[in-house]
């Protein structure tokens, strides 16, 4: 940035803030700056549970808006849970800027359980993560009836393409008209199921890469996939869960890109079954599923490297500890600093991962800490998981000795009062307080509890 007319920020010390990444020489900011918050607390938990009450109170206390505001961390296995939970403890509708392998996908795992079956056999495991996802022309009483059967007489590949003739409730079981007529629709059931498969099998035996592609298509549309995979969003929809029901819908489009890309990519190459699987294996897994929003008005919640944000009003950061954000650089690849050193004494000039990857954490530190247009609030916390101590990193010092007058909370030590921003936070306070044996006033948090209720 060129000069200071680019800034985002609405308030000077914000602006400052901004203008501090750029000017070298850390000039401190010596008016107060109660825009910038630095909050210390005793673990994860407490960290985001302050987080998610000073939400709350910007909401219902200075006419937030939901999108207007962003809660944003370094470690996401970590904060991602908790901060949820906290939000949703307070009542706060979340958006989870996030993507997740798609591999657990009912859709992909039919694929992948067909493509297992033309390269490893009809193995019970093969079928049954088939029918399993429920988008096939099976209903759930025939797949459990023939998973019993299968487990009972411990099915392999050759069994299953034979004829059922065992007794269906075990051996030395009495033969009855009632275990005849179970064993014929078992077997009905099993014909169903392995003709289409050993067609299927027998068809891409020899194909192309474009061929297997389009037999993996005629037998989803020969089983109806995607009428199937539409009534289970129409049940997700009903069952309140929208976005898993919109997933659906964009499952089947990635998988027919996929699909096209086999068919382009391998048009006239001959493709074995197990080569095929092992190539749609490496695809499906660089591939991942972004979270649409289902509101309009929701707090965006997400890891700060890849939730893109745009100048909301008030910005949370989360575990700015030293060595989480910025991150410390891990070594990787094949060659050891022993031997990079050793090529950089040969005169041999090498990638510099170390140095890319510290450049690329000073750039998340500056686009996290200056896209708030508002308020800044950036959180540490003093021990990790396991209780061993952690310190806070660079950057919260660094805050604080730009900006000396800048506010700072201990969320240990705050206000009772503070705390509660919704029922349920409110009983939470009012059993620990209750273990504690402290003076509770249970009719003042209950009147607390009535205002936030009603608000």
């Amino acid at each position: 940035r060129e000069g200071s007319s680019q800034v985002r920020a609405d308030d000077e010390p914000l602006r400052a803030l901004e203008q501090s990444f750029a000017d070298a020489s850390q000039t401190v900011y010596a008016e107060t700056a109660p825009q910038i918050t630095v909050v210390s607390a005793a673990d994860l938990h407490e960290e985001c549970a302050f987080a998610a009450a000073e939400v709350k109170r910007l909401l219902r206390e200075e006419n937030y808006r939901c999108r207007e505001i962003a809660v944003l961390f370094r470690d996401a296995d970590r904060y991602e849970s908790p901060i949820r939970a906290a939000l949703a403890k307070c009542g706060v509708p979340v958006f989870e800027d996030k993507r997740q392998p798609i591999l657990t996908q009912p859709l992909i795992a039919l694929v992948r359980g067909l493509c297992a079956a033309a390269s490893e056999g009809f193995t019970t495991e093969n079928l049954m993560q088939m029918l399993k996802t429920g988008l096939m022309d099976f209903s759930e009483e025939e797949t459990a009836q023939l998973e019993n059967y299968a487990l009972l007489w411990n099915l392999h590949a050759r069994l299953w393409r034979a004829p059922f003739t065992a007794h269906p409730d075990g051996f030395g079981e009495p033969e009855t008209q009632a275990s005849a007529e179970r064993l014929e629709a078992l077997e009905a059931v099993r014909v169903r199921l392995i003709d289409p498969l050993e067609r299927f099998c027998k068809r891409v035996r020899e194909a192309t890469g474009r061929g297997f592609a389009e037999e993996i298509y005629r037998f989803l549309q020969n089983q109806h996939t995607d009428a199937h995979l539409l009534s289970l969003a129409q049940r997700l929809e009903a069952h309140g869960e929208p976005a898993l029901a919109a997933e659906q819908g964009r499952m089947w489009e990635m998988l027919m890109e996929i699909l096209d890309l086999f068919a382009r990519a391998l048009e006239r190459r001959v493709v074995p079954a197990k080569r095929f699987a092992q190539l749609l294996d490496v695809v499906l897994q660089t591939k991942t599923l972004g979270t649409i929003p289902q509101g309009l008005d929701e707090v965006t919640v997400g890891d700060l490297d890849r939730t893109v944000t745009d100048s909301p009003r008030a910005v949370f950061v989360l575990g700015v500890t030293e060595g989480v954000f910025p991150r410390t650089p891990s070594g990787g690849g094949l060659l050891t600093m022993a031997d990079r050193r050793t090529l950089r004494v040969m005169q041999v000039e090498l990638y510099d991962f170390g140095e890319i990857k510290v450049s690329e954490e000073r750039f998340l530190v500056y686009r996290t800490l200056c896209c708030a247009s508002e308020r800044l609030t950036v959180t540490t916390c003093a021990t990790a998981d396991d209780g061993s101590a952690q310190c806070s990193s660079q950057i919260i010092r660094t805050i604080l000795r730009a900006f000396p007058q800048c506010m700072t909370v201990d969320a240990g030590r705050l206000n009772t009062m503070r705390r509660i921003e919704s029922e349920a936070t409110a009983f939470e306070q009012l059993c620990l307080h209750t273990r504690a044996g402290d003076d509770l006033y249970p009719e003042l948090y209950a009147q607390r509890a009535r205002a936030i209720a009603g608000a």
